[in-house]
């Protein structure tokens, strides 16, 4: 199962505060070409992973990517001249974490 981290969440639920969305949207994690991964706004299908902050439903993904994301934690972070998300592989015992891949919407 994907992790999210608490500032994860509520950067996605901020971003569904701030955007005109439908009952029942979301943001869905995706392939989007050659392994990369990214964002859109969708609704929940049959065999989706949901993340809820809260009561609200904020991320889903379909059961595939889910499984390639098994271990693996969407973080955000934000600096002073940008922001985003990166998923980041649970580390093992005696190892550090391994940063995989920065996302952006799509």
């Amino acid at each position: 199962m994907l992790g999210v981290t608490e500032s994860a969440a509520e950067a996605l639920q901020l971003i569904l505060d701030n955007l005109d969305t439908q009952p029942g949207q979301c943001v869905r994690l995706r392939a989007v070409s050659h392994g990369n991964l990214g964002f859109k706004l969708d609704a929940e299908r049959q065999g989706d992973q949901v993340v809820k902050h809260g009561d609200k439903k904020i991320l889903v993904l379909d059961s595939e990517t889910a499984k390639k994301l098994k271990g693996v934690v969407l973080k955000y972070w934000a600096r002073e001249e940008a922001e985003g998300f990166t998923l980041l592989r649970k580390a093992r015992a005696g190892q550090k974490k391994r940063k995989t891949q920065r996302l952006s919407g799509a």
